[in-house]
C-alpha cells in the first residue's frame, strides 16, 4: 500500500519559504493497553535553496538542508533535485543519515543511519560516484519506528533493486520476493502492510507481473497474545485484480482500514467497478476472537461476517463514475480507540466534507468551510486524537483558514493543564513559552514538556514534568541549541519510550550535536526514589562499546524483583559479542545468551 501525499495546493508564502504543501504521515502509539496508528497531517515548506522544513501544529520538527546546488549562466541557484520526503513522524523527529559528499556535493561511499542519537548497526550501504546506491544494502522500511524495527535487505545495481529482496524482523524473514532486471516486482510476493506492530501485523500475498498486481490477492493477519508466544495466522480479506496487468481492482473486496489495532480489526466491504469504488460500502468491526480461533480463507469471509463476532458500525456510498464519497456517511472518528468507539456522521459532496460533522456523543466537532476544502474556521474545541475513556483531553482555541492562531489551551477534565500561543501570521508557528502534553500520557500519569519556542523551533532549556495523583514534579529535561536547529546538546535526562505509572524508567547522559556520547545510565523508580539499574558507554558517533547492562523489553518498575529482567554483556562496535547473562533484580542468573564475535 502506497502512502498518499497531498501536494495539490502549493503556494508562495512569506520568506524563507518558496512553496508549501501538506502530507499525511504516521505515528504509532502503543502502551500496555492500546496499540494504534494515527494518520497525522504535517505541512512541508521548501525554500528557494531547496531546503526542506517539516511543520506540525506550529512546531518545526525537522530542517533538512540541501547539499547539492549548482548555478546557471545567470548565477541563479539550481537545486540538483528535490530532497527525499519522509512519511513517518518518528523518522522526521529521530532519523539521521551520515556519510560523505563528493566535490560536486553528491553522496558517495559508505552511509549509515542513526536513531535518536544512536547508530543503527549494519544499516546502510554504499553510493557510487553519481549518488546511486550500489551493492548490498540493509535499509529501514518506510514506516520504521521504535516499535517497528523492520528492515529490507538486498542488492542494488546502479540504484535499481534486483534479484531477491527480503523483509527482516527480529532477524527473521517475514516477506519479500524477486525484482527483475528492470527493477520490477515479478512472480509471488509477500508485501508488508504499513501498519506494522510488534505483536500484530498484516501481509499481502499474491502475484506481480512487471510491477502490477494480478489475480487473487489475500490479506493475512499475524497476531500473538503476548511476547515470546507463536503467531496465529489468519486470512482476513482481499480480492482480485484484472489479469491484464493493469493493477485494477475488480469485483468484491474486503479491505482493511488505514489503522490497525491489537484487539479489533476495521474492514471495508464493497464492490469495485473498473478500479473505482461504487455503490454501498459497509464498515465492519471484527473482534479479536475471530482471528484467534478461526483459520479461514478468502472465500469463507462473507459467511464469517454474518455469523461471527462482527458489528456493522457505519458506511456510506461512492459515486461509481469517479469513486468519491457522496451523501450521508457514518465514519470512525480520528479519536477512535478500542476502548471507546467514537463515530462521526455527516455529509459528503463530491468527495469533500460539508456542513456540520458531529460525533455520536455530541462532543467536539466543528464547522467545515462550504467551499469543500476541509479548512476549519472559527473557535473550536478539539478532542485529542489519543482520546479515550482513560484520558479526556481537549484543545481550545481559534482557527483562521485552517491554521491555529492566538492563545490555545489544553484541558483535562475541565482543568487547564497546558497551552501557549501561535503567531497571527500566515505560518501559524508556536511562539514563546509553552506547556505541552506528551501524547502517551494516561489518567494516572500526565507527562508535560515545558520550554520556549522561537518561530516554531525549540530553543534553550526544556523540562519534563510528571504528575501522579495530583503531585507534579520535574523528572527530566535538557538543552536545545540557541540557533533553532532542534539539536540536543549537553546533559539530558530523558524518559523511556514506554514511561508510565507502571514503568518509570529514565536515561541520563550527554548529547553532542544530537548524538549520544560518553556514559549513559538507566534509572528506575523504586520506593519513591530513582535508582541506577543499568547503562554503558557510547563512542563519539553514537555506537555502543564495552560493558552494558540493559533492560528487557517487558521491564516494569512495578513488577516484583524476580520479574524485573536485565541483560549483562559486552558490545564491540555496536554489536553484542560473547556471552550475555539474563538476570533478575534478586541477582539470580536465569540463562546465558551467546553472540558471535
Amino acid at each position: 500500500m502506497k502512502q498518499s501525499v497531498e501536494f495539490n495546493n502549493y503556494q508562495l508564502i512569506e520568506e524563507p519559504y518558496s512553496w508549501q504543501g501538506t502530507q499525511k504521515v504516521e505515528e504509532l502509539i502503543q502502551d500496555n493497553l492500546l496499540a494504534q496508528y494515527q494518520r497525522l497531517k504535517v505541512r512541508i515548506a521548501i525554500t528557494k535553496e531547496n531546503d526542506l522544513y517539516y511543520i506540525r501544529d506550529g512546531q518545526i520538527l525537522r530542517m533538512q538542508f540541501q547539499k547539492s546546488i549548482s548555478y546557471n549562466s545567470d548565477k541563479m541557484m539550481i537545486p540538483s533535485k528535490l530532497p527525499n520526503i519522509l512519511y513517518n513522524l518518528e523518522q522526521i523527529q529521530y532519523l539521521q543519515w551520515e556519510g560523505e559528499y563528493s566535490k560536486s556535493n553528491e553522496k558517495i561511499g559508505k552511509w549509515k543511519a542513526k536513531w535518536k542519537g544512536e547508530t543503527l548497526i549494519d544499516v546502510g550501504g554504499y553510493y557510487n560516484w553519481d549518488e546511486k546506491k550500489h551493492g548490498l544494502w540493509k535499509d529501514i522500511i518506510q514506516n520504521y519506528s521504535k516499535l517497528v524495527q523492520v528492515y529490507e535487505c538486498g542488492i542494488y545495481n546502479n540504484d535499481k533493486k534486483q534479484g531477491e529482496w527480503k523483509y527482516l524482523y527480529e532477524e527473521e524473514k517475514i516477506g519479500g520476493g524477486i525484482y527483475n532486471q528492470k527493477s520490477q516486482k515479478n512472480g509471488k510476493w509477500i508485501d508488508l502492510s504499513d501498519d506494522f506492530m510488534q505483536d500484530t501485523y498484516v501481509t499481502y500475498s499474491g502475484e506481480y507481473k512487471n510491477d502490477n498486481k494480478i489475480g487473487l490477492w489475500e490479506i493475512w493477519l499475524k497476531h500473538k497474545k503476548r511476547a515470546f508466544t507463536p503467531y496465529n495466522t489468519q486470512c482476513i480479506g482481499g480480492g482480485s485484480y484484472d489479469d491484464r496487468g493493469d493493477g485494477i481492482k475488480i469485483g468484491r473486496w474486503i479491505e482493511l482500514s488505514d489503522r490497525l489495532y491489537e484487539r479489533i480489526l476495521i474492514t471495508y466491504n464493497g464492490q469495485y467497478r473498473n478500479g473505482k469504488k461504487a455503490g454501498r460500502w459497509d464498515i465492519w468491526l471484527i473482534q479479536q476472537s475471530i482471528y484467534q480461533s478461526h483459520k479461514t480463507n478468502l472465500l469463507m469471509q462473507t459467511q464469517l461476517y454474518k455469523d461471527l463476532h462482527n458489528v456493522k458500525s457505519g458506511g456510506g456510498s461512492y459515486n461509481g463514475e469517479n469513486g468519491v464519497k457522496i451523501g450521508k456517511w457514518i465514519e470512525i472518528n480520528v479519536g477512535f480507540s478500542e476502548h471507546e468507539l467514537i463515530t462521526s456522521s455527516g455529509e459528503y459532496r463530491n468527495g469533500k466534507k460539508v456542513g456540520r460533522w458531529q460525533t455520536l456523543d455530541e462532543m467536539g466537532g466543528g464547522q467545515y468551510a462550504e467551499k469543500g476544502q476541509d479548512l476549519k474556521s472559527g473557535r473550536l474545541i478539539e478532542r485529542s486524537y489519543d482520546f479515550s475513556n482513560d484520558l479526556k483531553v481537549f484543545y481550545k482555541g481559534q482557527y483562521n483558514d485552517g491554521k491555529k492562531i492566538g492563545k490555545w489551551e489544553i484541558e483535562n477534565e475541565r482543568m487547564q493543564i497546558g497551552g501557549g500561543y501561535y503567531d497571527e501570521g500566515q505560518n501559524g508557528f508556536k511562539v514563546g513559552r509553552w506547556i505541552e502534553l506528551c501524547e502517551e500520557s494516561r489518567s494516572n500519569s500526565l507527562i508535560t514538556f515545558t520550554g520556549e519556542y522561537q518561530y516554531g523551533k525549540k530553543i534553550g532549556r526544556w523540562d519534563i514534568w510528571y504528575q501522579n495523583y495530583e503531585k507534579n514534579k520535574q523528572i527530566g529535561g535538557g538543552l536545545y541549541d540557541e540557533k533553532g536547529l532542534n539539536i540536543k546538546i549537553g546533559k539530558w535526562i530523558e524518559l523511556s519510550d514506554r514511561f508510565s505509572q507502571g514503568e518509570k524508567v529514565i536515561y541520563s547522559g550527554e548529547y553532542k550535536n544530537n548524538t549520544r556520547i560518553g556514559r549513559w545510565d538507566i534509572w528506575y523508580q523504586k520506593d519513591k526514589e530513582f535508582q541506577r539499574i543499568g547503562g554503558g558507554q557510547y563512542e563519539d558517533d553514537g555506537i555502543k562499546i564495552g560493558k552494558w547492562i540493559e533492560l528487557s523489553k517487558e521491564f516494569r518498575s512495578d513488577y516484583q524483583p524476580s520479574e524485573q529482567i536485565t541483560y549483562h554483556g559486552e558490545y564491540n562496535n555496536g554489536k553484542k559479542v560473547g556471552i550475555w547473562v539474563e538476570m533478575n533484580q534478586k541477582y539470580k542468573k536465569l540463562k546465558e545468551l551467546k553472540y558471535n564475535n
